[in-house]
């Protein structure tokens, strides 16, 4: 019995990443995540929103994020301390990595993007992948080394007190990276064949 469910949600997972098929996919560094993201921000996930349809069921869920750090922007008009993700926590899309991943609490160094009436999104350039990452020391580390991330400046509104929130850049215009090392090994897969295939594996393994 216990096959049969899992054989059923195998098939339903696989109906989703069908939906989701891109051509020659390759998984993507941290760095090379965080490198292609519009703007990048340390924050903390401090709430969610549920808006219901007129079905009376959950239409869409935002994300209330508390941002910490500015360490990317796009240019665009000053981030504010506290910004809303549309759709943040759902609906949940087969093509992302992101949504629905994160808990109230949380403490992330999050890709962003802006939609068309001035709030926020995530920013997922490579599908099937997570755009937030832990705010480890390790990962924010990391995340210092990344090109374009140097301008760590407070959100709008932010007490110039908690700069310490902001870690210090030391590297060198030079000296940033792009990718991890290898990171951009080919796999020559589609995001169809990958996602199955890591399905298909658990599935043998019951």
């Amino acid at each position: 019995m216990r096959n049969i469910v899992f054989c059923f949600g195998f098939l339903t997972g696989l109906q989703m990443a069908l939906g989701c098929s891109v051509t020659n996919w390759r998984a993507w560094s941290m760095e090379e995540r965080l490198y292609k993201s519009s703007i990048v921000v340390i924050a903390k996930d401090i709430r969610h929103v549920t808006l219901n349809g007129t079905d009376g069921y959950p239409e869409r869920i935002d994300v209330i994020l508390q941002v910490y750090c500015v360490m990317k922007s796009d240019g665009g008009a000053t981030i504010p301390e506290t910004i809303t993700l549309y759709g943040g926590a759902y609906p949940i899309s087969s093509c992302s990595g992101t949504v629905g991943n994160q808990k109230v609490g949380d403490e992330i160094i999050a890709s962003l993007t802006r939609t068309t009436d001035g709030n926020y999104t995530w920013d997922e350039p490579n599908v099937s992948q997570s755009f937030a990452f832990n705010a480890t020391e390790q990962n924010i580390q990391i995340a210092t080394t990344v090109c374009g991330l140097g301008s760590n400046t407070l959100p709008a509104g932010r007490d110039p007190a908690l700069i310490s929130k902001c870690p210090n850049v030391t590297i060198s215009r030079d000296q940033c990276v792009t990718s991890s090392s290898g990171a951009f090994g080919y796999f020559g897969v589609s995001a169809t064949t990958w996602i199955a295939t890591s399905m298909l594996t658990v599935l043998l393994k019951l």
